[in-house]
């Protein structure tokens, strides 16, 4: 699968891990934005095509299943399909739903491992929902 037209908002507050998170998935053919807060994704993906958002759940400025929502709300209200999510922790988190489009990574994780999952969330979707 081709995924250069896929475009992912990765919103980690650990810049370090961010910036080697977001070299790695450009590097692996994807576009990716990486923002630190939720605020700064929420000014900033306001008009962009978004395909998948990565979030950390512990943002420092508010949680990313809050961040989730209002991204998914504001697709919604837009005219648009909501996006799947890839919700990233160090603590507990549920299993994975293609159902729902949510799906979870636990930290600590090898980068080659959100790779991976990124890879299997895009081709877990429908192919009508490629960005085009």
């Amino acid at each position: 699968m081709n995924f250069n037209s896929r475009h992912i908002v990765l919103v980690e507050d650990e810049v370090a891990l961010g910036e080697i998170c977001c070299e790695l998935l450009n590097a692996n053919g994807f576009k990716t934005t990486l923002y630190t807060n939720a605020a700064e994704a929420l000014a900033g993906i306001k008009d962009s095509e978004l395909d998948l958002l990565v979030t950390d759940v512990g943002l420092t400025d508010r949680s990313g299943y809050d961040l989730a929502t209002e991204v998914n709300a504001r697709m919604r209200a837009s005219g648009k399909a909501e996006v799947p999510v890839l919700f990233v922790s160090g603590g507990f988190l549920p299993k994975n739903s293609a159902k729902t489009q949510t799906y979870y990574l636990e930290k600590p994780f090898s980068i080659y491992t959100l790779v991976k999952q990124v890879k299997e969330v895009f081709d877990s979707q429908v192919p009508s929902k490629q960005a085009g």
